[in-house]
């Protein structure tokens, strides 16, 4: 299953997400459009049976961050949080892709993340965005080398 985790907050940001999110439906299982810390609780907690059944091979989270958090809101969620939701429904397959500003740079909380969640963990390290471009992230997982277009994989040991 592929699941997209996008931040609704209000803004030009935002909106563009949500904008992207409709254009690339076709593209996840299922879109979950989160508010809140509490928001996101939630709705990860009511669809516990549904991950339990279908294997994540693909999260991405959309929305605003910084070192080692993830930002719903007015709401920080730390890396370890973010675990501790997700860990006890979800099984997960390959990558967890946190496209936020800045959240690689816990490169702790990169590495429990990918390891409580036996996932493959990708976020950026600077700003992200049209005029930063966004090209370079940490990866967390598995060992990967690559070059990828504008971006630059930075590997993690």
């Amino acid at each position: 299953m592929k699941v997209l985790i996008y931040g609704k907050q209000s803004g030009f940001v935002a909106w563009t997400w949500k904008f992207w999110a409709n254009l690339h439906r076709n593209s996840f299982d299922l879109i979950i459009p989160v508010e809140s810390a509490d928001d996101l609780a939630e709705k990860l907690r009511s669809r516990q049976s549904l991950f339990e059944q279908d294997q994540i091979i693909d999260l991405q989270i959309w929305s605003h961050g910084s070192p080692g958090h993830i930002h719903f809101g007015g709401d920080a969620v730390c890396l370890d949080a973010l675990g501790e939701l997700l860990h006890p429904t979800a099984r997960f397959g390959s990558l967890i892709w946190i496209r936020t500003c800045k959240t690689g740079q816990d490169e702790r909380g990169m590495r429990d993340l990918s390891g409580l969640l036996q996932a493959k963990v990708i976020a950026y390290q600077k700003n992200i965005g049209p005029l930063q471009r966004g090209r370079v992230f940490s990866i967390v997982g598995k060992p990967v080398q690559k070059q990828l277009g504008n971006f630059c994989f930075e590997m993690n040991p």
